[in-house]
């Protein structure tokens, strides 16, 4: 077969399409685990903000209770009783 025949330039467009099919196909597939890398990693980043939050709202919740404490009898020994 000569180089320019036609069976040669089918079968040349044949291997390019299984090409760019492939091609396409591991980039769906790329595509589809870094968006599965980027879904676990914002979980993680969910995760930890959550719990920052909850450590800060239990240290405020302790503190908000301490000066409740603290409070009460300092209110009462301002009290003077009624006459």
């Amino acid at each position: 077969m000569a180089p320019g025949s036609p069976h040669d330039s089918a079968r040349a467009k044949s291997t390019r399409a299984k090409l760019a099919d492939a091609w396409r196909n591991r980039a769906m597939s790329l595509k589809a685990i870094s968006f599965g890398l980027i879904g676990v990693l914002n979980t993680a980043v969910d995760y930890g903000v959550f719990l920052v939050a909850r450590a800060a709202y239990e240290h405020l919740a302790a503190a908000l209770a301490y000066s409740r404490g603290l409070r009460k009898p300092a209110a009462a020994a301002g009290r003077r009783p009624c006459s």
